[in-house]
Order: structure tokens, then sequence, then C-alpha cells
């Protein structure tokens, strides 16, 4: 599900992801290379996401309101979900990979 696409109102493609909670695709506040915003980025809570939109809107973006307003009611919605911290989230990831290579 994606909470903005490319087009006419937005210049950003942001979505939900599987492996990291948020992910802003081909994200332009990164470097171009080869011509193409490569990069993307991941955030693990709609509060990160919400504030890299702002980011965004920052250095003249396009950024579609109803994007800002659907993290603003996750984050209303998710007050009081405890998120991993990415110190956790790389932790669990080291022992999910030792476990595959025990198999």
């Amino acid at each position: 599900m994606s909470y903005c696409s490319f087009g006419e109102d937005s210049d950003v493609y942001m979505h939900a992801n599987t492996f990291c909670g948020i992910t802003c695709c081909g994200c332009r506040l990164n470097p171009m290379e080869g011509g193409f915003w490569n990069a993307s980025q991941g955030f693990l809570s709609p509060q990160e996401a919400l504030e890299h939109l702002q980011e965004h809107k920052s250095v003249g973006h396009l950024v579609p309101q109803y994007a800002i307003k659907r993290l603003k009611r996750e984050i209303e919605e998710a007050k009081d979900v405890e998120y991993a911290s990415p110190e956790e989230v790389q932790a669990f990831t080291d022992l999910l990979a030792v476990l595959l290579e025990a198999r």
C-alpha cells in the first residue's frame, strides 16, 4: 500500500514495506546516480516517515497532503506501540542469519 506515488501531485513515492516499515522509494533527497535517484530510504515508524516527508517539502518537493494526514493518523493510532530501535532490528537480523546458517 502506498502513501503517495510519483505523479502530477507528488515528487515522492512512499509505501509500506514488509521488511523495514515504510520506504521512500527512489528518494530524491539522495544524490543522483547515472541520471536516476536509485537509493531508497527505510523508516521504522510513521513518525520517522512523516519527518522525512517534511524534509521533502522543505526543499520544494511536491508532497500530497493526504500522505501527511495518513501518517499523522497512523501515529495517533499507534501511540502506545513500541517500535524496535535500529540496534534491536540489527540484533534480530544477526540472530536470524545465524539460525539460517545452522539449518
